[in-house]
């Protein structure tokens, strides 16, 4: 199954490199701007890295992907803009999982209705997943 997947090149985000590779996704894009934490994504299993945002970061994800956008988006920052770009970078029925409290983001219900898009968000109790 070819799933193309993009993450962000923070704690939360390079740990979803690896596991989008064991549940059979790839290519893994990776979204950074800091030298050194492009590297650790590469390291992590990610095979590019998209250094634009916004707009930009939108278009040149779908370019990479024959102009469809990635099939998921892990979204971890917890922008307005960084969720709007991941909503953005999908493809129509694509999911959005992000694992993180989401600061004073609105979208709009349209943005999400129309292109079919999947939002889906665990704001990651780790105390009660792993209580030590």
């Amino acid at each position: 199954m070819d799933l193309r997947t993009a993450a962000g090149d923070r704690t939360v985000g390079l740990l979803g490199a690896p596991s989008a590779t064991l549940m059979g996704s790839e290519p893994i894009i990776a979204m950074s701007r800091h030298e050194t934490r492009r590297k650790l994504a590469l390291e992590c299993g990610a095979i590019d890295i998209v250094t634009e945002r916004d707009d930009e970061g939108v278009a040149r994800i779908k370019d990479m992907i024959n102009g469809y956008g990635a099939d998921s988006m892990l979204e971890r920052v917890g922008t307005q803009e960084s969720m709007v770009q991941a909503i953005r970078s999908i493809r129509r029925g694509g999911s959005v999982g992000y694992a993180v409290i989401p600061h004073a983001v609105e979208i709009k219900g349209e943005e999400l209705f129309f292109p079919h898009i999947h939002l889906q968000g665990d704001p990651g109790p780790v105390r009660r997943i792993c209580p030590r």
